[in-house]
């Protein structure tokens, strides 16, 4: 699409934002296994001191699951402010050469909208692609990962729930969409 060739200058920025993104989802999902070894083995065994060991790992977790989300925003905002900026003053600068008969035709309140309101969403778009997207599908396929790795009994209700799952998503998407572009309208 021609309004990601603006992030093409930002590629940095833009990947180096899902790679700290996973990396915060793999600590947030690493908590439950580290919480269950508590409690089968540190419980089990009252071995105090392996409790305390696997919740100074789960607080390290904590700490460098933070930190990658910070970084994943930092530089999802990066990207995104900066792809935004240059796509504003692109706009800007055909708006400023349009004639008089062009200005008249478009009216002033919706250049004014095209420079603000759309390139914010646009902005909220490629910000939201990079942050939620990349969350979303690696909570979903590390969550099955650590799903199966907890126990495979889990596999029946995993292969039955997906799908509905799937079946409920496409449901509610081909129901909102058309909503969504009249809003857009």
């Amino acid at each position: 699409m021609r309004i990601f060739r603006y992030l093409k200058k930002y590629w940095f920025f833009a990947l180096l934002a899902p790679l700290f993104m996973v990396g915060e989802v793999f600590m947030d999902l690493l908590q439950p296994k580290l919480m269950a070894q508590i409690v089968d083995i540190g419980l089990e065994n009252q071995d105090l001191e392996f409790i305390i060991r696997v919740g100074a790992m789960m607080l390290a977790s904590v700490f460098i699951g933070g930190i990658f989300g910070i970084l994943s925003g930092v530089f999802t905002n990066l990207a995104a402010f900066k792809y935004s900026n240059d796509m504003r003053k692109d706009l800007f600068s055909r708006v400023i050469n349009l004639s008089f008969e062009q200005t008249h035709q478009f009216t002033t309140g919706s250049l004014v909208t095209r420079l603000t309101n759309d390139v914010t969403q646009v902005t909220n778009i490629v910000s939201m692609s990079m942050r939620m997207m990349i969350r979303t599908l690696m909570q979903f396929a590390m969550g099955i990962y650590f799903l199966l790795g907890i126990s495979k009994e889990f596999r029946p209700v995993l292969f039955i729930a997906l799908p509905l799952m799937v079946v409920i998503m496409v449901f509610f998407l081909i129901k909102i969409a058309p909503l969504f572009g009249k809003v857009q309208e």
